[in-house]
């Protein structure tokens, strides 16, 4: 666009103190009314510039130590290019007052910040472990059915997939598996044993008649060989 043409990347310092680094299609003298209107007239949209300027500069923009100048010119095809522009200056550059670097995506963002992330919702999860608990059970009572749903249909879909992989996978680790099942079965072998007695009673006359009309299908069977 045309009015990008005249852009241009401009700095604010106190003193010899670079406070901030903005950007701009207008005329300088039109961006310096606009920051002095927004420190005198302290608002949602006032920057953290306009705030340290109220806090710390003596008679604010009519103080001659606080200048505004241009940096470099950056003729540029549109806004998002410029944004960029002004990152690389804020990147280069350092000011104090600027919070975000303009122009930078939530990716790059994430990965500047991704171990300070990371750390943040590991906090969160250990400080809120019954909340985050109860939250799920809600979500999981409320949408149960739905997922038993989208599960099946999924099975459906991708039934011989699914059956592909877990033939892999237990080819792929059925020694590990044996191990693992070996040492689960000593290191519990006492809870093991108390689970198939409690079965066994819970069970007695189920498994005696079973048994019981087994012996009587093989007797059957016996008597009507040749």
């Amino acid at each position: 666009m045309e009015r990008y043409e005249n852009a241009y990347v401009y700095g604010i310092w106190f003193k010899d103190q670079l406070l901030y680094v903005g950007s701009s299609c207008c005329p300088l003298y039109k961006r310096k009314y606009h920051h002095k209107h927004r420190t005198t007239c302290l608002c949602e949209q006032s920057l953290n510039i306009h705030y340290w300027i109220a806090e710390n500069v003596p008679d604010m923009w009519d103080n001659v130590e606080l200048r505004m100048e241009e940096i470099a010119k950056v003729p540029c095809k549109d806004k998002q290019e410029l944004r960029r522009a002004e990152g690389e200056h804020i990147r280069r550059l350092n000011p104090s007052c600027n919070k975000l670097i303009a122009g930078r995506t939530m990716k790059e963002w994430y990965e500047v910040n991704r171990e300070k992330v990371l750390e943040g919702r590991k906090n969160y999860r250990e400080a809120n472990k019954a909340k985050i608990a109860e939250q799920a059970k809600a979500y999981y009572e409320a949408n149960k059915e739905k997922r038993a749903e989208q599960g099946k249909a999924y099975y459906e879909a991708n039934k011989e997939k699914l059956s592909a992989y877990q033939k892999a996978y237990y080819e792929a680790n059925k020694e590990k598996r044996a191990e693992q099942v070996k040492a689960y079965c000593e290191a519990n072998k006492e809870k093991i044993n108390a689970y198939l007695r409690a079965r066994y009673e819970a069970n007695k006359e189920k498994i005696n008649a079973y048994k019981k009309a087994w012996r009587e299908a093989q007797k059957l069977k016996n008597k009507t060989l040749p």
